[in-house]
């Protein structure tokens, strides 16, 4: 059961996955792992479920204080207890599992990230900024499977320096994640943002043409102000 229960998770099929996790913790409940497992498909299967995700992370960050409170010192439940109480906005539980997943790995890429996390959607950007960049000193910058990882890490403190400051003090972090994952959406569309408030709306373009050719689907709406520049000047 164990094992086809790992086989399922890799294949992303989250809720028989976690039926299966459930079966092994019925002869095996002290298994750390195996909490911290079901807690995460539950997590990736209510970001699918739009209509029922908060039973189902309500109940994840449950499986993942199972895990801690059975190995206190395994870092992965506090990090994504965190990082589900942040989308429920349970910023008090946010900040302590937070907390606690950063005094795990105080000099990791993880144990950053996730202060650098919790203080950006809390719109405290200038401690967002400090911890992102402690994550980024702490990524190995040479080894390319990390790049992906880098990128989303230039990109998150481009978006927290962006919204802190006026000037153009964010374009460098655009520039990196983009140098390491050219093809991005994200961060083509976050820097097409940047530069037409800034008012290098024909730069604005360049990107924003390339974002269209590698996915004429991307949701642009999300972003008024791009998809509004885009239909009038880039079309």
């Amino acid at each position: 059961i164990y094992t086809q229960a790992f086989i399922e998770y890799e294949k992303n099929n989250w809720i028989k996955a976690s039926d299966l996790f459930y079966a092994h913790l019925k002869d095996f409940p002290d298994d750390a792992t195996a909490w911290f497992r079901v807690g995460n498909c539950l997590n990736q299967a209510g970001r699918k479920d739009r209509k029922n995700n908060t039973e189902l992370f309500e109940t994840a960050i449950t499986c993942f204080q199972n895990a801690i409170d059975l190995a206190p010192t395994y870092f992965f439940p506090h990090f994504q207890a965190a990082i589900v109480s942040i989308y429920l906005k349970k910023w008090s539980a946010a900040f302590k599992f937070a907390l606690s997943a950063y005094n795990l790995e105080p000099k990791s890429q993880n144990g950053n990230y996730i202060l650098g996390y919790y203080y950006n959607n809390k719109k405290e950007y200038k401690k967002s900024i400090a911890y992102f960049t402690k994550s980024i000193n702490y990524t190995k910058k040479d080894i390319p499977e990390q790049y992906n990882k880098l990128s989303d890490l230039y990109l998150e403190r481009a978006i927290a320096k962006d919204l802190l400051y006026p000037d153009f003090t964010a374009e460098s972090d655009y520039q990196n994640s983009l140098k390491l994952t050219p093809k991005k959406q994200n961060t083509l569309a976050n820097y097409a943002h940047f530069l037409i408030n800034r008012n290098r709306k024909k730069k604005a373009c360049i990107f924003i043409q390339k974002l269209y050719k590698i996915n004429p689907s991307y949701p642009l709406y999300k972003n008024a102000s791009v998809s509004k520049y885009y239909i009038q000047n880039c079309k």
